[in-house]
């Protein structure tokens, strides 16, 4: 059971850094029994900024590996940035958070030699002690004096991390002195005329190639910064980078550079789709290559000789090209660039003329020209889109993130794994021992959602998460690893979800705006139901969000989502069929958890969005609410079994109706004894009812008209001994009502009111043990609140940024949220007596 204790998260939070009491001692000695006890805490509100956990990955995030290939590091959607190490199976774990940054990160690096990782972004320069999790130094954009003007977007390190390079989009180039405490700045050189966005370094030959959106490259002699060098440029201020040349040809901005081994080729890739080849000696473009439709991202090349260049682009693809070659361009087997400029030349001419002869193509001077390949001007294409030109043979071309554009690719050491980053997801793969035309082999990703997260569920005894999203999936994360280990395609936005666990079988009911609810087994050996009670329902009542304005998001639907792989492991019988054969996915991959999942069940009935689901204890009845203004009853039968994807033949009608109220159902949540059900509604009432010993049928008990002077937002019953006779509603107007079922004859009237914020409430839920209400509102912020008298606040966490905050799920001492900007955050409830 994954269960987080009080000094667990206490812990966490001191080695993190993240929890700031005011005024208030870490023990909260809260007795539930004796009101009086509460009073001296009437003052006394934690405040959160950070939370224990993020799930959720930036687009695009910045990625790279440490050098000794034992950790990973890349950003999560708040800024943080994750340091996840190595298990060495396969698999990576979350080691540190990094958190400090309040804007998105835009590049990071390890240092080669110490455990420093610097970062970059619209904040600044941030330099890291990665191991212990702390600052080590902030140089903040226009706040320090040798800062740059505006954010960074590149690094790199000079001679074994004696120098950092810092490019900016304030067209500055920085660097920063690593041999000296305090890293003061060495030098700011003004090259560009637009925004820098990538450097390459080749110590050997002392070069830094820099360039920018100006589509230019400019190459610097550094050796004026070698460590031996460097007592020369104190005693003389004269002493200064200078630049070499100037590489001009691209029609776009240069976003991706790799030097060769030896420095006299410099490989460069634009925003024109473009790779140049270029010879540093010359000061020319060699040759140019066409492979991609896309953006050119990453590059770099690989094998002995250097003969494959692997690149990576926004068209989707990575490609692994077995470049032509001109003999060998190391050491003293190097083709004069006049003669490649000639050839180059006669190839162009019969490319234009239509009359090329690839054999033809010879040497001039060398009458053993017949072993050479073509320089390439370009690139044939036979079928797949793989190249059929002998010169540059693509060895593979493979969607890596299912089409989605790549923003980056980062290489381990060792070359034993490969980073690719696309969007909101990132994925670790396995790259091939020495032949670089085999594909690389999945083996962990992160990955966050593309649209508003609109309901999260903590699974019951397990370490799981579900989430559910405007972007038309259900993902399963493990806690501690953040790994998405299946996924749900609802084929709509995601509004509503609740879980039924009964007779060894745990499903996940799903609403949204497809107007079916739909249901999906999950495997039990993700959920650890090694235990005998097999009726938990995970807090049915915590997706009473008013989230009525969901954009629908036209998100595609990838329900090819990982295709690919040819695995043994056939225990998925609900996998979808969409196993195109493709043979550009076929990875050999056994974590074959990610596959789309089919409904083993669909309710069908409701005729407009189904915003809220809930079940009832025992796992016989859910009930659904929508924009239709029912309430539905639907009859429960678990164990489900699949019938091989005929969803007629798992196609339910309801069994009861109601139609009582007058606007959009906002919220549906079970007392804990199963014999009541709420409902609330934009028509601003509640409506108490009771649940016939049948389970088949609700009646109406108690009607308050005007619960609230706005819409009700959110519902929710109490939990346990302390506060289930009590059930909790929100509004747009910020306040919460408490509501006593112990007397029905005075339920109708609220025993207490208070104002929990100045923005609309989104969401409540009360922790499984019943201590706690959670509140979450529009403008991001969450609070929680003690659930019986006098409901004194216990806790305000703000997450720096100004998106709704829509769904909460809560466990014994933590809590999970879902916001606008796709994140799932993990949070400590801040009631130091829950364990």
């Amino acid at each position: 059971m994954f269960k987080l204790s009080s000094n667990d998260i206490n812990n966490k939070l001191e080695k993190l850094g993240l929890e700031d009491d005011i005024g208030c001692s870490s023990s909260n000695n809260n007795n539930n029994n004796n009101n009086n006890n509460n009073n001296n805490n009437e003052d006394c509100v934690k405040k959160y900024t950070s939370p224990i956990k993020v799930i959720g990955v930036q687009g695009n995030s910045c990625i790279g590996f440490s050098p000794d290939d034992n950790r990973f590091a890349f950003v999560s959607g708040n800024g943080s940035i994750y340091i996840a190490k190595d298990m060495k199976n396969d698999s990576f774990e979350i080691e540190n958070v990094l958190t400090g940054h309040s804007h998105s990160v835009d590049c990071l690096l390890f240092h080669p030699k110490e455990p420093i990782l610097v970062s970059g972004g619209f904040d600044g320069i941030f330099i890291w002690d990665y191991l212990k999790g702390f600052i080590i130094k902030k140089i903040l954009t226009h706040k320090d004096i040798d800062s740059h003007d505006s954010k960074v977007e590149a690094l790199a390190w000079l001679y074994n991390g004696t120098s950092l390079v810092t490019g900016s989009k304030d067209s500055t180039i920085k660097i920063w002195d690593f041999m000296e405490k305090g890293y003061p700045l060495l030098e700011t050189i003004t090259a560009h005329k637009a925004p820098v966005t990538c450097f390459s370094v080749n110590n050997e030959s002392n070069i830094l190639a820099s360039a920018g959106r100006d589509s230019s490259v400019k190459v610097f002699d550094i050796s004026t910064l070698r460590p031996e060098f460097r007592s020369k440029r104190s005693d003389d201020s004269s002493i200064k980078v200078t630049i070499q040349s100037t590489l001009e040809g691209h029609m776009g901005d240069v976003v991706s550079m790799y030097f060769s081994r030896d420095g006299s080729m410099l490989f460069s890739g634009a925003r024109d789709n473009e790779i140049k080849v270029w010879s540093i000696k010359e000061q020319s473009e060699i040759r140019s290559i066409k492979q991609h439709k896309g953006d050119v991202t990453c590059l770099k090349l690989l094998g002995k000789d250097q003969s494959i260049l692997m690149t990576s682009s926004i068209d989707g693809t990575v490609k692994s090209i077995r470049l032509g070659k001109i003999k060998s361009l190391i050491g003293n087997d190097v083709l004069q660039i006049e003669e490649l400029t000639k050839e180059a030349q006669i190839i162009e001419s019969q490319a234009i003329s239509g009359n090329i002869n690839i054999n033809s193509i010879s040497d001039i001077n060398d009458p053993n020209a017949g072993e050479y390949l073509d320089i390439g001007l370009g690139s044939g294409s036979g079928d797949n889109g793989v190249s059929s030109n002998d010169k540059d043979k693509v060895l593979f071309s493979f969607e890596l993130h299912d089409g989605i554009g790549i923003g980056t690719m980062s290489f381990s050491n060792s070359l034993k794994l490969m980073a690719t980053s696309a969007d909101r997801s990132i994925r670790i793969w396995r790259l091939p021992t020495s032949n670089y035309s085999d594909k690389p082999i999945l083996i962990h990703e992160f990955v966050g959602h593309r649209g508003p997260v609109n309901s999260v569920q903590i699974l019951p005894n397990s370490n799981s998460i579900l989430s559910g999203s405007t972007d038309y999936n259900v993902f399963l994360y493990n806690l501690n690893t953040m790994k998405r280990e299946m996924v749900f395609n609802f084929e709509g936005s995601v509004y509503t979800m609740c879980v039924g666990s009964k007779n060894n079988q745990t499903v996940v009911f799903v609403g949204g705006n497809h107007y079916d609810i739909k249901g999906y087994l999950i495997n039990q050996n993700d959920n650890n139901n090694n235990n005998n009670n097999n009726n938990n329902n995970n807090n049915n009542n915590n997706n009473n969000n008013n989230n009525n304005n969901n954009n629908n998001n036209n998100n595609n639907n990838n329900n090819n989502n990982n295709n690919n792989n040819n695995n043994n492991n056939n225990n998925n019988n609900n996998n979808n069929n969409n196993n195109n054969n493709n043979n550009n996915n076929n990875n050999n991959n056994n974590n074959n958890n990610n596959n789309n999942q089919l409904p083993i069940v669909q309710f069908n009935g409701h005729s407009g969005k189904v915003q809220t689901i809930a079940i009832n204890p025992d796992c016989t009845m859910l009930v659904s609410g929508g924009n239709d203004f029912d309430i539905l009853v639907w009859q429960i039968k678990m164990p489900y079994v699949y019938r091989g994807g005929d969803e007629f033949n798992q196609l339910q009608k309801p069994i009861n109706k109601q139609s009582f109220h007058k606007g959009h159902i906002t919220g549906l949540s079970f007392s804990d004894n199963g014999k009541y059900l709420i409902s609330s509604s934009t028509d601003h009432s509640i409506v108490l009812w009771t649940v016939n010993s049948n389970g088949k049928k609700i009646t109406r008990e108690i009607t308050i008209e005007n619960a609230h002077n706005s819409v009700v937002s959110a519902i929710s019953f109490g939990h346990a001994q302390i506060s289930s006779q009590f059930f909790y509603s929100g509004s747009w107007e910020g306040s919460i009502r408490v509501f006593d079922t112990s007397n029905l004859k005075k339920c109708s009237k609220s025993i207490h009111e208070f104002k929990a914020h100045n923005s609309r409430l989104s969401s409540l839920t009360v922790s499984p043990d019943g201590s706690v209400l959670i509140a979450s509102f529009s403008d991001g912020i969450i609070k929680t609140f003690s659930s019986v008298r006098p409901w004194t606040p216990i806790a305000i966490y703000s997450p720096n940024e100004n998106t709704s905050c829509n769904a909460l799920s809560s466990n014994f001492s933590f809590f999970v949220s879902g916001s606008d900007n796709g994140l799932i955050r993990c949070w400590p409830t801040g009631n130091e007596q829950i364990n």
